[in-house]
This record gives C-alpha cells, structure tokens and sequence, in this order.
C-alpha cells in the first residue's frame, strides 16, 4: 500500500512538474499493477487468514459445549446414583430400626405374658399363644431346657396323637441339632405324615 501511494505521489508530482505526457508514461508502466497485484495478494492473505481464525474459534465453542453437555451428564448421573444410594441407606435404616422395635416390642410383651406365679406348662401355653398371635403362625411346639434335655411343656395346633417326640436332648435329631447350634433350620420335601394338623372344620 506505502509503495502504490509513493508510485501515484510520483506520478502527480510528474504531472505539476513536467506536465501530462510523462504522468501518463509513468502510470502506463506495469509498476502500478504490480503493486496493485501485491495488495489484492495481502488482503486475500488477510482474508484467508481471518477465516480461519473464525473456524479456529467456532471449532473452540463448539468443544467447549460439548464438554459443557458431557459434564452436566456426567455430574447428573453421579447426583442420581448418589440420591438412589442414600434412599436406600435410608430406607435400609428404617427397616433395621423397625425390626428392632418390633423384637423389642414382641420381647416386652411376652415378658409381660410369663409374668406371675405360674406352673411350667401354663407359662409354656401362654408364651406359645402370644408367639403364635405375633409372629404368625397356626401350630407349634415349645420344649423346656434343662441341663442339655428338653422337655414338651405346651403344644398348639397339634393333635394329641400327633407324631411329636415328649423330649430330646442335644444333638439328639432336627430338634437336637437346632438346640445345639441355637440357629433356626427350615426343612423342605416333608413327607405327608410327617405332621398332621387338623380343625374342626378339616
């Protein structure tokens, strides 16, 4: 741009001082096209260079809200896993609490069922019908410990003919081997006679 101005100050000074014909050689020369030639080169450079530069900037944003995108995913996910867990943290919490006021509850109560100056067997048959009203269940048995020997001291649901030993001892069969690990066993396949409990109504 300085050389074309310097070329077309020349040329008019030409024309002041030596009149028209030597402006006119002057600017007939290709000088000025070449000058010309090398501006529209610079500003296609310049323009070359300002669109990439918008790319450059476009591909930038572009990345940046897709990081944006994948980080609010990502920190919902986590939020979302984290709210499931403490819900069922909670919820955990609340069913061991429950079932800890349950066997309170259940243990206050029966202790106030034994409570008194009562035989063996009435304590048994008491104790059986509270346990059976609080945990569910339709017949069984309780047996009284005494020096590794148990004895039957009440029976519900069961008939009197029933096939139930009177007692065992330690290790002494199912019954035996669950007094001696003090665990609760569940027994499946019975056979049919195995236990026979009967009503009024079949």
């Amino acid at each position: 741009v300085i050389a074309k101005l310097a070329e077309l100050t020349r040329t008019i000074e030409l024309r002041q001082t030596k009149g028209f014909g030597p402006a006119v050689a002057a600017v007939s020369t290709d000088v000025g096209q070449q000058e010309m030639a090398a501006i529209r080169r610079q500003i296609e450079v310049m323009n070359t260079e300002e669109v990439r530069q918008r790319s450059l900037r476009l591909e930038e944003m572009a990345s940046a809200s897709r990081g944006a995108v994948s980080s609010s995913i990502i920190a919902g996910l986590i939020g979302s896993i984290l709210t499931i867990a403490i819900f069922l943290l909670v919820q955990r919490n609340a069913a061991i609490k429950a079932r800890q006021e349950w066997l309170r509850t259940g243990q206050l109560e029966l202790a106030d069922v034994i409570r008194g100056d009562k035989g063996v067997e009435q304590i048994g048959e008491e104790a059986l019908a509270f346990l059976a009203a609080y945990l569910g269940f339709q017949a069984g048995a309780l047996f009284k410990g005494d020096g590794g020997h148990f004895r039957r001291v009440a029976t519900l649901g069961v008939p009197a003919d029933g096939a139930m030993p009177r007692s065992f001892s330690l290790g002494d069969g199912l019954l035996g081997q669950v007094a001696n690990s003090g665990a609760p066993m569940v027994i499946n396949d019975l056979p049919d006679d195995y236990l026979t409990i009967g009503s009024a109504f079949g």
